[in-house]
């Protein structure tokens, strides 16, 4: 005995996805050429569909079964390995004593002091005179390891008339105690009866110096936060139409390790729809903002701030009516924006400051002719042996919404052939809405649709379906409605059928 499968592409009545219900096959006894047979008796709640729907956001529910759709995203943080490096810089020690004012060598900066992980002091002069000598050069602003850092040179006369001396000293773990402004250098040079000897060239010469944390003002400099991208898989199968939500907000989110007054600005905030066409994101961001940041007392620490973005101080009922498909975002931070020197903070190698977004769609809604598309395989073979079949599907809807359903069948080479619809009208009637936006009594709605054998006999050639809902919200005047957990759509479908034994 053989058995027909008879698979539910009606399914595409009441959703574009089809795998929202799990429906069991149906198994028909071809020795009976024609039969009726119920298919459908449930409900699906509108809670069900999001859970499967790739929205690539997550679903929260409140204490009233109220839902709302939140999309989060994070931008890799900026560590503080990219905070200001010493300039090479030489200092030629022409007596002695040498005191020099900081701000000389390095003058958009005032440090109290500066750690360094790496780097190097070069220590150079030349000597023409004819006796051993001992010379010792002291960086009393500049210590290792809690020293003050003092090298002592032994010359020892080699009978050429002027001997050329190096000595390079590792920098790593150093600390330059700079809150005097000046960087003070004494040397000595003396020989075996301890009576002084000038050196007329001596050097230093500080290179690569790397700092791993600096306390002081760090003067004005910028870094961009590295460009992300937030993906709302929402709007990932529109093709049109309008979709107005009654309160979304977009929240950014900076916490920021780096004890220094901070702007934030944005270098790119836009969207972009499935058309790849671009809408740029208007707020205070374009203009820069101040951030929280820690105190000198709180390094290690990070403090947050919070913009929040919403149709008061933001175009964002534009962007969501844009429907987009991603969100581009790229932000920019720039330390001392008032460049008052006065400001004393720190930057370290363990600061860093990363970004947060998240995007909150509340279903408070109206929906005018806003219609998703979205193409899925089709195979013929299950249906090859029916001659004649008349769906009955009747609908019992608690959504605040009507639907306008049509499924194309295209060929291998995208060409539509024919449709499961006659006509498309509504069949899906909405609910009825209070003045709250609240579902009073569930719209009922009913669909007879027959399928004749030219119908199938063009199916055969069929290889994918084009599914496409257009949605319109229950109000005449296009006012919002609410959206919750308990409402759900009642489907009865039946079939009545001919087929070839």
């Amino acid at each position: 005995m053989r058995y027909l499968p008879l698979l539910l592409v009606i399914l595409v009545f009441f959703s574009c996805k089809p795998d929202l219900l799990t429906i069991e096959e149906v198994n028909i006894e071809l020795n009976d050429p024609e039969f009726a047979v119920p298919l459908i008796n449930s409900k699906v709640s509108i809670q069900d569909a999001l859970n499967e729907f790739d929205t690539g956001g997550f679903l929260d529910v409140d204490a009233d079964n109220f839902m709302t759709l939140y999309y989060t995203g994070e931008v890799g943080s900026i560590p503080g390995v990219d905070i200001p490096e010493l300039d090479d810089f030489e200092l030629p020690i022409p007596d002695t004593t040498l005191i020099v004012d900081f701000g000389t060598i390095q003058s958009d900066v005032d440090f109290d002091f500066a750690d360094a992980t790496a780097g190097t002091m070069e220590i150079s002069f030349s000597s023409n005179h004819m006796e051993d000598l001992t010379v010792i050069v002291t960086v009393e602003n500049l210590s290792k390891n809690g020293v003050i850092v003092s090298e002592t040179i032994p010359v020892l006369y080699d009978n050429t008339a002027t001997q050329e001396i190096s000595r390079m000293i590792d920098l790593s773990d150093s600390r330059f105690d700079l809150e005097s402004d000046n960087i003070e250098i004494t040397y000595s040079c003396r020989n075996g009866l301890n009576e002084h000897r000038p050196l007329t060239d001596l050097n230093l010469s500080f290179s690569g110096v790397q700092l791993d944390y600096i306390q002081g003002y760090v003067g004005e400099f910028s870094f961009a936060l590295p460009i992300d991208t937030l993906v709302f898989d929402l709007f990932s199968d529109v093709i049109g139409g309008n979709l107005l939500l009654e309160d979304p907000s977009i929240a950014v989110t900076l916490n920021n390790g780096f004890g220094i007054p901070l702007e934030v600005s944005a270098d790119t905030l836009a969207v972009v729809n499935e058309n790849n066409e671009t809408l740029f994101f208007n707020s205070i961001l374009d203009d820069g903002v101040s951030i929280a940041f820690p105190s000198i007392n709180e390094v290690g620490e990070t403090k947050p701030t919070t913009f929040l973005f919403d149709q008061s101080n933001s175009n964002l009922a534009e962007v969501i009516n844009f429907n987009p498909g991603k969100f581009i975002y790229k932000l920019r931070a720039t330390t001392n924006p008032e460049q008052d020197s006065t400001l004393k903070g720190f930057v370290s190698s363990q600061s860093s400051i990363s970004a947060s977004i998240e995007a909150k769609l509340p279903l408070w809604l109206s929906a005018n002719n806003f219609v998703l598309e979205e193409t899925v395989d089709f195979d013929f073979e299950s249906l090859e042996q029916i001659e004649q079949a008349e769906f009955k599907l009747i609908t019992e809807n608690g959504l605040p919404i009507a639907l306008n359903v049509q499924a194309y069948f295209l060929n291998s080479n995208n060409v539509v052939i024919d449709s499961l619809f006659s006509n498309s009208d509504e069949f899906i009637v909405a609910a009825e809405i209070n003045t709250n936006g609240d579902v009073v009594a569930p719209g009922i709605g009913e669909k007879i649709q027959l399928f004749d054998q030219a119908k199938f006999n063009n199916l055969e050639n069929a290889t994918q379906i084009r599914l496409r809902t257009a949605f319109a919200t229950s109000d005449a005047n296009n006012s919002s409605s609410r959206f919750y957990t308990d409402y759900e759509i009642g489907l009865k479908l039946g079939v009545k059928a001919v087929v070839n034994p």
